[in-house]
């Protein structure tokens, strides 16, 4: 397995970590949400699924790579492409 691969599995691992989280929070929550209209708790007119507990599944981090960091990547590449 080259070092390329390792990385896209790693990805793909937290990629879907994260999509199993979100997908048991949503459903923790629709359970909790809908235990509490059966009661009376809450009113559905007043309170939405989404304003009783909203859930952050958009949000993404931004990496901003400067340029020295592409000229150190690109020697390190070079360096292991010409054997040096």
């Amino acid at each position: 397995m080259t070092w390329r691969e390792f990385v896209l599995r790693r990805e793909g691992y937290f990629r879907e970590k994260k999509n199993e989280d979100i997908r048991q929070a949503k459903h923790t929550r629709l359970i909790a949400y809908y235990t509490l209209v059966s009661t009376g708790s809450i009113d559905v007119k007043k309170m939405s699924l989404e304003k009783f507990m909203p859930i952050d599944e958009g949000e993404k981090e931004r990496v901003i790579i400067h340029d020295w960091q592409k000229e150190a990547l690109m020697k390190a590449v070079n360096e292991a492409v010409n054997g040096k």
